[in-house]
């Protein structure tokens, strides 16, 4: 069984679940799957546009913010709501990028189901692990910038990363505001 970031969940040794054999959809033709394939992959692509929209937004936010924090002549009262606003916007914005992720995974291995059910291979889910490591050993050794690139954007996900990036958020926003209330002059021009 596979987890949300796509690593095996402890203590499972199977695949994730057939989730087209749960839905029912093994009693379709092949032309119904077919457009059932076609409008889950639609949807799939568009929870992966959304998920990746969010850190964008956020971050363009969370500077505004903290240009705000961090300014010498701004008060202090607008400072701990500056603060204050960057962290409620980082806590919703974890919580926003886990519910495009989830969806986008679930379509993801419906869509391998499907798959499994039409062509007896899947190329979604948690099968394409499997060709993405093989794209990177192929193309990834002829010791160039390129390659390595490609060998390296491989090693890590971006989620966990992102979410790494939205908790540093908070806690320098609460940070600020703290230092704020215990040393008022501490952003003040020296």
């Amino acid at each position: 069984m596979y987890g949300m970031w796509g690593r095996k969940v402890r203590g499972a040794d199977s695949e994730p679940p057939d989730l087209a054999l749960s839905y029912g959809l093994d009693a379709l033709g092949n032309v119904e799957l077919s457009e059932m394939h076609q409008i889950i992959n639609a949807r799939r692509m568009q929870w992966d546009n959304l998920q990746w929209q969010v850190p964008l937004i956020s971050i363009t936010g969370e500077s505004f913010l903290f240009t705000i924090i961090l300014n010498s002549a701004t008060s202090h009262p607008a400072r701990e709501i500056a603060c204050a606003l960057a962290m409620i916007i980082s806590a919703a914005s974890l919580g926003t990028l886990a519910r495009h992720r989830l969806s986008e995974v679930h379509d993801a291995n419906l869509l391998a189901g499907i798959e499994r059910l039409r062509f007896n291979v899947a190329i979604h889910g948690a099968g394409y692990k499997h060709i993405r490591k093989g794209f990177r050993d192929t193309y990834g050794n002829s010791g160039d910038l390129w390659d390595f690139i490609i060998r390296s954007s491989n090693r890590g996900r971006a989620y966990p990363i992102w979410f790494a990036v939205f908790i540093v958020f908070i806690l320098v926003a609460f940070g600020c505001a703290v230092v704020d209330l215990a040393h008022p002059d501490f952003f003040s021009l020296r």
